[in-house]
């Protein structure tokens, strides 16, 4: 088994990777989804699809999840997670059982001084908040979520990271779990010794700085500099079979690691999946990216919030595939996806395919081995 589940996580990224043998399958979760839409996606969504999966697979709670990851510290992807981490391993009736979890939060690039200086950072609203715009809002809500990721991961006794060679998850990294090689591909270990230098260098006086002064300084910081941050991207291979995870990695970003790692064949590279990076926002991506990093399946996540997908993104990935088959896959039907479709394969030779999650399921999946049975 070796499928990409892709869960109805609205504005974000909820990802099961179900890989191994039928009888014995393992489970890989990525990302939780949002926190700040009142807890909708997990209780919503990923609590009880993880109990559907127990249920389907006859086994008692609490689920197995070999690894948990956190692509980035955006509350698109990490505001689940925080609810995950609260009802696993420990307790009297935990929903999961985490062995392992992948995470780079601040404490790999700033100094303690520094962290302990962020202990409110997040905490702003009501009418304070009306002094800050969403960007830095959102950003701030990013940092204090990495760090509660932080420590409630060190309260279930994980070590964070375990195996790397930095104590953080970067390039150059590769892993087998349960039969299935996981190369990483980013963030680069030089870029984030080049982030810990350049935030020293702007923001020298943290300490000193008052809480407003500090939210505004890092979230300018971590809004120009997410994408190089944090954002892990793998690449999972089982029996000949690729997915390229991408978070919301930038596609140079993902192509310089693809390139390091010498996986770029003439400057391209074949895959069966590629988690489209960003929600399909077209500042991550151009027609060239999808030229060089070519796939079977393109699995979109996103509920239309920002306009992501966008229209131009799509029309990168058709103008460079041409009259190519290939599958779009999107966990929301949007009426822009399926105008754009509609236009497009009535002025151009298509030969694409597109599959939308049913509205009654709570995600779509893309199999590359056996059918998902669960």
């Amino acid at each position: 088994m070796f499928t990409l589940e892709a869960l109805k996580a609205n504005n974000g990224d909820c990802l099961f990777l179900h890989f191994g043998p039928p009888s014995a399958p393992k489970l890989i979760v990525i990302d939780g989804g949002p926190q700040f839409t009142g807890s909708a996606i997990f209780n919503g969504v990923l609590r009880p699809r993880l109990k559907q999966v127990a249920e389907l697979r006859g086994v008692n709670l609490p689920v197995p999840v070999e690894l948990l990851m956190v692509s980035h510290i955006d509350d698109d992807h990490i505001g689940g997670v925080i609810k995950l981490l609260g009802v696993a391993n420990t307790g009297s009736n935990p929903l999961v059982n985490i062995s392992a979890v992948w995470h780079n939060s601040f404490d790999d690039f700033l100094s303690t001084d520094q962290i302990a200086t962020l202990s409110n950072f997040g905490n702003t609203s009501g009418s304070a908040a009306a002094a800050f715009d969403s960007h830095t809002l959102a950003a701030a809500a990013g940092v204090k979520q990495g760090l509660q990721v932080r420590d409630k991961v060190a309260a279930l006794g994980i070590t964070p990271n375990a195996g790397t060679a930095n104590g953080f998850v970067a390039a150059g990294d590769s892993f087998t779990i349960g039969g299935m090689k996981m190369t990483i591909l980013g963030p680069a270990k030089a870029e984030l010794q080049a982030l810990q230098a350049e935030f020293d260098a702007k923001n020298p006086n943290l300490a000193s700085m008052t809480a407003s002064e500090r939210r505004i300084a890092m979230a300018a910081f971590t809004d120009d500099s997410i994408a190089n941050l944090s954002s892990i991207v793998v690449l999972a291979e089982r029996g000949g079979k690729r997915m390229l995870l991408t978070g919301d990695a930038r596609g140079d970003k993902i192509l310089q690691g693809l390139h390091a790692a010498g996986l770029l064949t003439d400057g391209k590279i074949e895959v069966d999946i590629l988690k489209v990076p960003h929600h399909g926002s077209d500042r991550n991506v151009s027609t060239d990216f999808f030229r060089k990093v070519v796939a079977k399946h393109y699995v979109f996540s996103g509920d239309g919030s920002h306009g992501n997908p966008d229209r131009a993104t799509l029309a990168m990935l058709t103008e460079a595939r041409k009259n190519k088959k290939y599958t779009m896959w999107f966990t929301f039907r949007l009426p822009h996806i399926t105008d754009f479709v509609a236009e497009d394969r009535a002025a151009n030779n298509r030969k694409y395919e597109v599959e939308f999650r049913e509205d009654n399921d709570a995600s779509l999946w893309v199999d590359l081995e056996e059918e998902l049975t669960f």
